[in-house]
């Protein structure tokens, strides 16, 4: 069995407040991207998992996504799992949370579906905060610590991601928002859910709590952030924690002529739609 384990983007990120054991509440519209892994699962004689290229991760979320199903299913897995890797890990796209989500669904399937939606979503919750929004896909509402997902109709637009050559920390990017505080009341996403169900052009309202945070402690990200503005006149956001950067529209050809533009600078770019 094969499936694709697509990654997202943030078209919006707020960070509503810090709670008592550490962990903060969001609230967010995610939306998946064309731009995905490959996950292939299939029988075999004992459990095997292996990434291509290999990520040099020895308990990576996929193999706790097998100990939780087989925990769940009390029995051994024995599959051969094959991911075949095209997002770069630490841009803030989803890779390893989306990779976890496919592999759980395609071992329930491969064992005659014996969990139903919601044990696999409990599984999910458990692997990571971005795993639930995976098992939906497409476009919805996330809430909590990521566990509270709410779907949403999605729909065509056409973006580009940029790689900067840095990267960030996720815990570290909390950190500093910490530091910074100020949190947000979720009026950006319900905004934004308004103007995609009006049909309207969003970006006036993409945002994304961590793009303050490293523009106040992070000249490399402003410098980056702002080389990009001049060069293209478009308004590029960040995605989750980072370091990717995103552009989005419904006009396709908008798009292209950008993607032309930014790799004759040399940027590390991809053209991408959304999933729907």
């Amino acid at each position: 069995m094969q499936k694709n384990a697509y990654a997202k983007i943030n078209l919006t990120l707020e960070i509503i407040g810090r709670r008592r054991n550490g962990y903060h509440s969001i609230k967010s519209v995610f939306q998946e991207i064309s731009l995905h892994d490959t996950v292939i699962v299939k029988e075999s004689r004992e459990l095997k998992i292996t990434f291509v290229p290999d990520i040099s991760i020895k308990q990576s979320t996929v193999h706790k996504a097998v100990a939780l199903f087989e925990k769940k299913l009390k029995k051994n897995i024995r599959a051969e799992i094959v991911i075949k890797k095209e997002i770069p890990q630490k841009s803030g796209l989803g890779g390893g949370s989306s990779d976890a989500a496919t592999v759980l669904l395609l071992l329930n399937k491969m064992y005659g579906n014996p969990l139903s939606l919601n044990e696999i979503l409990s599984l999910a919750a458990k692997i990571g905060a971005d795993v639930p929004f995976f098992i939906y896909g497409k476009r919805a509402k996330v809430e909590g610590i990521g566990e509270i997902v709410t779907p949403l109709k999605s729909s065509i637009l056409y973006g580009l991601i940029i790689f900067p050559e840095f990267k960030f920390s996720t815990e570290n990017a909390y950190s500093l928002a910490d530091k910074i505080g100020n949190w947000d009341k979720g009026t950006y996403t319900e905004r934004l859910i308004k103007a995609l169900e009006l049909n309207e052009d969003i970006g006036n309202y993409l945002y994304n709590y961590f793009e303050k945070v490293y523009r106040k402690f992070n000249p490399e990200f402003t410098d980056f952030f702002n080389k990009i503005l001049l060069l293209s006149g478009k308004q590029f956001h960040l995605t989750g924690s980072g370091s990717a950067l995103f552009y989005i529209a419904k006009d396709g050809e908008i798009t292209e002529e950008l993607y032309q533009k930014l790799t004759k600078e040399g940027f590390h770019i991809k053209k991408i739609k959304t999933v729907v």
